[in-house]
């Protein structure tokens, strides 16, 4: 049956628009949702270091279950692999015990357990005998050298790690493992390193080839239209590429990362970086789900509350108020509760665990309130640019008008 809503549109920002009332038809049938969209989600990850490789397996689930929650995001492969792979230009963890499968025994324990993993990589960044295994494939800076941080070598988009050998990675993984789904960290073309420093244009030889034959002309010496879009389709055709071999090796697994197109669900973090400015916006959870669900509401939005207060302080806990009203604005607006912590959920400081066991509870006690939720607004908020979540700092009349 055919049916058509009014909504009032409000521009705000750069994209104003006049008060118009418009008729916006329902979407037609689609095929059937995953279990992101009709299950209840409380989701932990563990972002797991290479020394987290030898964890107990069992220990893990147990907690994971006295959380309660029932979805694990877990680290699996990309920068260091957590489970034996067979492929020379993916590295394992030397953490991994021999004869030990840590990610496959966590994943077993797990859905023994009923709780659903999705598996973790990170594309983004390689250690170094890949590197020098292989030098041509990866990130070059415009002196030629590769862009480093801590040892580890950034990847580029167009080249040969992320076109080929990340795909036979995502393959050997999805043929030996049951995923439930699989999320990726740091998708696209890297720009800085975690201490700011700006890594520029890749001028590797795979990005000039790439630029030369779409635009005709050699790669510019800094961003310009072309560039931009030329940086933005090469991420489009990576994400699409992915998504089309999960679906095609795991039919029901979905697909998240930190996009919104190809995906089955758009992730986003509310976290706490102390670079922002004050006062820090308290409603990132709340922004960064309304406007996944009401961009796309088939998909199901992750929003990440980070457990820990910034990537140099990563294991000093974000105030306990602040992880729980991120976690509730989560549920208040369509998602399920979702929890980060660095390691294992053996944390020193526990702040954090604390303070997200009784949400995650008290949805575990109502869970069956909280799936199909619909957003019963009729008014629809338009952003001009700025507005991204995450607790930003940014200011400015149209960023404080907008909030």
């Amino acid at each position: 049956m055919s049916r058509s809503r009014s909504i009032l549109l409000i521009g705000i920002g750069a994209a104003v628009i006049p008060l118009a009332v418009l008729a916006v038809p329902e979407p037609q049938d689609a095929a059937p949702a995953g279990w992101w969209m009709n299950e209840p989600i409380r989701l932990v990850q563990t972002n797991l270091r290479e020394t987290d490789t030898a964890l107990d397996p069992q220990r893990l689930v147990r907690q994971l279950a006295d959380f309660p929650a029932n979805v694990l995001l877990m680290g699996m492969g990309g920068i260091a692999a957590h489970f034996p792979s067979k492929l020379e230009f993916h590295f394992v963890s030397p953490y991994l015990p021999p004869g030990r499968d840590t990610f496959g025994e966590v994943l077993q324990e797990a859905h023994a357990h009923k709780i659903r993993v999705i598996g973790r990589f990170d594309f983004s960044k390689v250690a170094k005998p890949v590197y020098d295994a292989h030098p041509g494939w990866f990130f070059r800076k415009s002196n030629g050298e590769p862009a480093t941080y801590n040892g580890l070598y950034a990847t580029c988009i167009n080249g040969a790690y992320y076109q080929q050998a990340a795909m036979k990675i995502l393959e050997e993984a999805l043929e030996r493992y049951d995923v439930d789904g699989l999320f990726f960290n740091a998708p696209g073309q890297p720009a800085s390193d975690y201490s700011g420093n700006r890594y520029g244009m890749c001028n590797c030889e795979s990005c000039k080839t790439r630029f030369q034959a779409l635009y005709h002309r050699p790669l510019p010496s800094a961003p310009d239209a072309d560039y931009n879009r030329f940086i933005a389709a090469s991420v489009q055709e990576v994400t699409r590429n992915i998504g089309n071999l999960i679906h095609s090796k795991r039919s029901k697994a979905g697909f998240f990362t930190y996009t919104q197109d190809y995906v089955d669900g758009a992730t986003s973090e509310s976290n706490t970086s102390i670079a922002r400015g004050l006062p820090l916006w308290p409603y990132s959870a709340s922004e960064s789900v309304g406007r996944a669900r009401d961009n796309q509401p088939s998909k199901m939005p992750l929003n990440l509350s980070i457990g820990f207060v910034d990537i140099p302080y990563r294991f000093a806990s974000v105030p306990p108020a602040e992880i729980q009203i991120r976690l509730y604005q989560n549920m208040a607006h369509g998602s399920g509760p979702a929890f980060v912590v660095v390691g294992t959920l053996d944390q020193e400081d526990r702040t954090g665990i604390a303070a997200a066991r009784p949400v995650f509870r008290f949805h575990a006690d109502h869970d069956d309130l909280y799936v199909g939720q619909e957003s019963a607004a009729r008014v629809l908020l338009l952003s001009g640019g700025g507005g991204r979540g995450g607790g930003g700092g940014g200011r400015g009349g149209g960023q404080d008008g907008y909030r």
